[in-house]
């Protein structure tokens, strides 16, 4: 598993994870491989041995052509993302965190204001650490819930914009 991060094997059944990830990455990528079996199980078994993913196929930026394999590689991060980040706690948490820090407009804007920037990036790393996940992945379930306005980073924006939660 050198440079593959995780794998969901069909015949037998295994899934592997990578065990030189940090702590955070190793559930992220376990939780993305269940999420492969749970989603896309019937149909992967049928067509392949193996699925292998790798930091960039986990990645937001993961660009493919096949419509199909992206559409399933978002869908196991979307998997792996609630499953690791309890939707009513988190939402308790942030509104914590604003009434906290008198945040009174119900969302953080990341922008090029310093103090927006800070706010943004305190909350991010309090949450990471509380759910042991990446940063990205706290930002990307902020901006989904509406709690984070993210001016930076175009990208991520788009994406969240056209998925179906």
């Amino acid at each position: 598993l050198q440079n593959i991060l995780g794998k969901i094997e069909f015949n037998p059944l295994k899934i592997s994870v990578n065990p030189g990830l940090e702590d955070s990455q190793f559930r992220f990528t376990l939780c993305h491989e269940i999420g492969h079996l749970i989603l896309h199980g019937n149909l992967l078994k049928e067509r392949i041995d193996k699925r292998e993913d790798s930091e960039y196929s986990l990645s937001i930026e993961y660009n493919v052509s096949d419509k199909n394999t992206k559409t399933m590689e978002i869908q196991a991060n979307q998997f792996a993302n609630h499953l690791l980040i309890p939707l009513d706690n988190f939402k308790l948490e942030v509104q914590a965190y604003f009434a906290r820090n008198n945040i009174n407009r119900g969302r953080l804007y990341l922008d090029k204001q310093r103090v927006n920037q800070q706010l943004a990036g305190n909350l991010i790393n309090q949450l990471a650490i509380k759910y042991n996940v990446s940063k990205q992945s706290i930002k990307i379930r902020l901006t989904q819930l509406g709690f984070l306005e993210d001016k930076t980073d175009y990208t991520i924006m788009n994406i969240i914009k056209n998925m179906k939660l």
